[in-house]
């Protein structure tokens, strides 16, 4: 994970692309974390440009 954070760090993506933490955690998550630890929240709404996501259970959705 150091590594991988290092890697990310020299390549400059922080300073000159202006990566955010939540990109960073998606994709450290994506990664290394055991799948069967990770839970997908589908009932929680998020939006951040250009990504939305809206919950498709109605009654979730309101």
């Amino acid at each position: 994970m150091q590594t991988f954070f290092n890697y990310l760090d020299q390549s400059g993506g922080f300073f000159y692309e202006r990566w955010g933490d939540a990109v960073i955690h998606s994709l450290g998550v994506g990664l290394f974390a055991d799948k069967s630890k990770v839970r997908w929240m589908e009932e929680i709404g998020y939006s951040h440009n250009p990504f939305t996501y809206c919950p498709l259970r109605a009654e979730t959705a309101q």
